[in-house]
């Protein structure tokens, strides 16, 4: 009830007003990228013709399946992606299965991300929902705001169909590497806070430890750099070796053996014991109670049995901090949006960043005065953090740039 009262019957309101504002839509270009990708799964489909010498509708399991055990001998279970992406690992398929998913992703493109429902202003009005999620991040669906696309998909970046409208610019305000900070400041890390108060990149840091050399820049180190933000996220939700193994394979459609990885995930591990020790202590407080508490004191009740709480114990209380952290901030920028231009709409939540459509004339002074707003400093496990917010703005939400404040 606590949380209730101080957040959930305010963040109602605010959610509520984004809801009315809604995010304008470019139909034009839609149409633009529908036909694209629609060009691009006739193009994979011709192209796995040409690799199989037959046609297979990469859309039917029942075909794709027949074709494994056809031509690869593989009995597979299933078509997703992940298991087809296994059969990679000790067999010549990847061609084809690079592929069929990639015909697949087009295919979702087009059905889920580029034909919003749209309102007569040429608005989409997701219905964002504040109990929707076991972490209480807000969930939303028609569309779903939470999940699109991060980046460009094959070319296509379905984030550029958001945009603003003549004389306005969209500003998007996101908290830095906010999961990563809370574990830290939650367990007194005195290493990765150092880091993070001197403005150091954590994840380059990280890179530099599991490859075995320093990096001074991210600029020419990119795929270390991606290797072990992605691993780093992946074991930060409780995950095992072999999980962490198949789940790089899913993003990267590249195999790292358990026996490649498994040391990276030590060197990472030894590296924070404070970090490892707090996980471990939530973990055995889930066990003995059956219940988790976030930075704030927030209770959650598991429903995993006993023995099954690993995952949920080393995630959750990172993710329900995170999320209180967002709630709250997005509460108070609504509370006081009589301090922002009267054009100034916020117009989405997604993650840990906030999205907000303002005048052009108007970026920077509206900019500063939300990101004051969400670096409100906060009190968790007894320490108070101010977790700092970075800003980027654009006329198209897949292509902004970054605003130095």
């Amino acid at each position: 009830m606590p949380y209730y009262g101080e957040v959930v019957q305010h963040l109602q309101w605010a959610v509520m007003d984004i809801q009315t504002q809604g995010i304008l839509v470019d139909l034009d270009l839609c149409a633009e990228l529908i036909k694209c990708a629609e060009e691009q799964r006739v193009a994979h489909r011709e192209q796995l013709t040409r690799c199989l010498g037959y046609d297979v509708n990469p859309a039917s399991p029942k075909q794709v399946i027949e074709m494994f055990r056809t031509d690869f001998g593989l009995d597979v279970e299933d078509s997703n992606a992940v298991t087809l992406l296994k059969t990679i690992i000790k067999n010549p398929s990847k061609a084809v299965v690079e592929k069929i998913i990639e015909h697949r992703e087009m295919t979702k493109l087009i059905g889920t991300y580029l034909k919003p429902t749209v309102w007569p202003d040429s608005r989409m009005r997701s219905s964002f929902r504040t109990y929707g999620t076991l972490t209480w991040r807000l969930s939303s669906k028609e569309p779903d705001m939470q999940n699109q696309p991060r980046g460009e998909v094959q070319g296509i970046n379905v984030k550029d169909i958001y945009t603003a409208p003549p004389g306005f610019v969209l500003l998007e305000l996101d908290y830095s590497a906010l999961e990563d900070r809370i574990p830290s400041y939650a367990s007194g890390c005195t290493k990765l806070i150092g880091m993070f108060e001197r403005g150091e990149n954590t994840h380059l840091y990280r890179a530099g430890l599991i490859f075995g050399r320093p990096f001074t820049s991210k600029k020419g180190n990119e795929t270390q750099y991606d290797f072990a933000k992605r691993l780093r996220y992946s074991r930060g939700y409780g995950a095992s070796v072999d999980t962490v193994c198949f789940k790089m394979l899913e993003d990267t459609h590249e195999w790292h053996p358990p026996t490649e990885v498994g040391p990276m995930l030590k060197a990472m591990d030894d590296d924070v014991p404070e970090i490892m020790a707090w996980h471990n202590k939530c973990w055995d407080e889930a066990e003995k109670t059956g219940v988790l508490y976030d930075g704030f004191g927030v209770p959650r009740t598991l429903f995993e049995a006993r023995g099954r709480r690993r995952q949920v114990a080393y995630s959750s209380p990172t993710q329900t901090t995170a999320s209180g952290i967002m709630n709250r901030a997005t509460v108070r920028i609504y509370q006081n949006k009589k301090q922002f231009h009267p054009d100034t709409r916020l117009i989405c939540q997604v993650h840990d960043s906030l999205l907000a459509e303002v005048r052009e004339d108007q970026v920077e002074k509206e900019a500063l005065l939300m990101k004051q707003l969400m670096e409100y400093p906060v009190t968790i496990w007894g320490r108070q953090v101010t977790f700092p917010v970075e800003a980027k703005w654009g006329k198209r939400w897949g292509s902004m740039k970054e605003l130095a404040l």
